[in-house]
């Protein structure tokens, strides 16, 4: 959504003094990393886990190998592109080329992407956002059995995996996105655990149910934090226009 696109990156860059380009770069690095552990996990999954769990159709065998060629772009896409930022903060020389203005702006924001510079900072992030994805697939897990008494453990790998996809549509809170591509994994891939008799109504009910009370509990806090930080909606889109009018 365009109103908190930047809301959060000029807030913590406000209350820490810092360059707004520094905490958007450190945002980026962070989404950067979180790719990089769904990764890791959808990896593991496709090359331990995914012979159990094959689609059961036509469309399901379609959805695997774009998922599987997917990934596999992507992940390289990501390697590239880390390589590429290793590279220009070290380097010296584009600094003579940029323009003064465009260097000084270019300047703030890779410095709040130093972290990838020290490869201790780099590996515990990594495992940082490795065990929050973890807890991620647990919550999803316990949530899922809600609905079904038995459910295979590593399918929640796939089932992460996917509707990452989906979250990232942008959509306000991922809703649709994720509904949509839990939907085709539960019917495609684990139609053997849902109803005979109404197999897509009943997975259409596991992702709705499983979206709300995931989202309910981050919302009500996020509403707190928002108030304790004097965060209103329309403070939010004043926040966005000043972001809009330094960038112009």
């Amino acid at each position: 959504p365009r109103v908190g696109e930047f809301v959060g990156s000029i807030l913590l860059a406000r209350k820490e003094n810092i360059p707004v380009t520094s905490t958007i770069a450190a945002s980026l690095f962070e989404r950067i990393v979180d790719f990089l552990a769904v990764m890791v996990l959808f990896g593991s999954y496709m090359a331990f886990f995914a012979g159990y769990h094959m689609p059961s159709s036509s469309k399901g065998r379609e959805i695997f190998e774009t998922i599987r060629t997917s990934t596999t772009v992507g992940f390289c896409a990501v390697i590239i592109i880390l390589i590429a930022l290793v590279l220009i903060l070290r380097s010296r020389r584009w600094h003579d080329y940029a323009p003064r203005v465009i260097r000084k702006h270019l300047l703030s924001f890779l410095n709040g992407l130093r972290a990838i510079e020290s490869r201790r900072a780099a590996i515990k992030t990594l495992l940082l956002s490795l065990l929050i994805w973890l807890a991620i697939s647990g919550q999803l897990d316990c949530l899922i059995r809600a609905y079904l008494a038995v459910f295979p453990v590593t399918g929640v790998l796939l089932l992460v995996g996917v509707t990452v996809v989906g979250v990232a549509i942008p959509t306000p809170g991922g809703v649709g996105g994720f509904q949509f591509f839990m939907d085709l994994s539960l019917i495609h891939f684990f139609g053997r655990y849902l109803s005979e008799t109404d197999p897509a109504s009943q997975a259409a009910g596991i992702s709705n149910g499983t979206y709300v009370f995931s989202m309910i509990p981050l919302i009500l806090v996020g509403l707190i934090l928002l108030h304790r930080e004097g965060l209103s909606f329309g403070t939010a889109v004043r926040l966005q226009d000043d972001m809009e009018d330094k960038t112009v």
